[in-house]
């Protein structure tokens, strides 16, 4: 048996202390993912970078950064914790932390429908992009000083008109093109 030299740095002895329980850990049995978790969080702790315990382990950065988002998210580590969920679509629940009702849609998916999982999870991404964009978009007309107006709820029947809808006077024939010179004097 040949043991290694005794480390003298407490740091340097808790990660490798750390690391050779997963990797021992590995080889016996499965590793559950929430252990994964928290011990990727220790080493963070510890200050190591993610792509140092990536080539410490031998294995990808990007599932040691999934894992260090995981153990930082109460929601997604006991997710996780549950067995239900793999560290991948706890990283998704970890996305959705401030919405309950997409959280468990993400859980009665994982649980009864995982083959939808990832796209359940993309539709529920999708408005969020679209309202972050809307308010980026509003933020920057507004700066430049453009008037911003709520969305009319009813087009018809009031004084809100489509663009294909106007006309050069309210007695034009529906449809007639409404051209630059008639639309100069506008006072609108």
């Amino acid at each position: 048996l040949v043991e290694p030299e005794q480390l003298t740095d407490g740091r340097a002895h808790s990660i490798d202390r750390i690391l050779d329980q997963l990797a021992e850990n590995e080889h016996r049995s499965a590793l559950r993912d929430a252990e994964e978790a928290r011990a990727t969080q220790l080493l963070l702790g510890l200050g190591l970078s993610a792509r140092q315990i990536a080539r410490r382990r031998h294995i990808p950065t990007q599932r040691v950064t999934t894992a260090a988002v995981v153990a930082h998210n109460p929601l997604a580590l006991r997710a996780l914790d549950q067995g239900v969920l793999d560290l991948a679509q706890a990283a998704v629940i970890a996305e959705f932390t401030d919405d309950a009702t997409a959280v468990a849609a993400l859980t009665t998916a994982a649980a009864q429908r995982p083959e939808q999982f990832d796209h359940i999870a993309q539709r529920l991404r999708d408005p969020r992009e679209e309202t972050r964009r809307r308010e980026q978009r509003t933020a920057d007309l507004t700066a430049q000083g453009v008037q911003i107006i709520d969305r009319p709820q009813q087009l018809l029947g009031g004084k809100v008109r489509r663009l294909s809808d106007l006309r050069p006077s309210p007695d034009t024939e529906p449809g007639t093109d409404l051209t630059v010179e008639d639309h100069a004097g506008c006072p609108g």
